[in-house]
């Protein structure tokens, strides 16, 4: 009988520490006073997601149209994870300008080696993220030329890497689009 009492305070006692970590974690955004949305026991405010029911888009879509001009931002939570959904379109271009240099780890997966095309900006971490983003931060800054322009540049480079890809991928050949313009270029072997 004895055995059984410290079991059952033992596991009541896991227990209550386990909801109360979960209660402090989940009390992050009200204890700092930022306009938050009110998170589900456990789940936070993606609930849907977690199940694969709802898509985590679905999810902070429905959270930025409730706080849209409320707010610059709004803490909200994945799991017991805080985190914040920037709001105001001028907060977002200081912080991608501006204060870039201290968000340079997002936690997202990224293998630049076996998979290219997650190292990009939004996967990156670390010293590869800040050079990517210098580079690309030098274009984005002032648009020089017009958007039909920049558009048919961007098309320009997505047939190129269409074209050097595609031979790559079947024939373990590659393309020299890229090298000379041309998206039809000769196939290399």
């Amino acid at each position: 009988m004895e055995l059984m009492h410290r079991v059952l305070h033992t596991a009541l006692g896991a227990l209550s520490v386990f909801y109360a970590l979960v209660k402090i974690s989940l009390g992050y955004w009200k204890r700092r006073g930022i306009l938050h949305e009110k998170p589900k026991f456990l789940w936070g405010n993606i609930k849907g997601v977690v199940g694969g029911k709802r898509h985590a888009q679905d999810a902070l879509l429905d959270i930025y149209a409730s706080y849209k001009g409320r707010a610059p931002f709004v803490g909200f939570y994945a799991c017991l994870k805080p985190f914040i959904l920037v709001l105001d379109l001028k907060l977002v271009h200081q912080i991608i300008f501006t204060d870039s240099g201290h968000f340079t780890s997002r936690g997202l997966y990224s293998n630049s080696d076996g998979e290219p095309l997650s190292a990009n900006l939004l996967q990156l971490d670390g010293n590869k993220w800040r050079t990517l983003h210098a580079k690309s931060a030098e274009k984005m800054v002032e648009p020089s030329e017009p958007p039909e322009k920049a558009l048919q540049k961007a098309m320009r480079c997505v047939n190129n890497f269409s074209c050097n890809a595609g031979p790559r991928c079947w024939r373990g050949g590659a393309n020299d689009s890229v090298r000379t313009g041309n998206p039809r270029g000769n196939i290399l072997k």
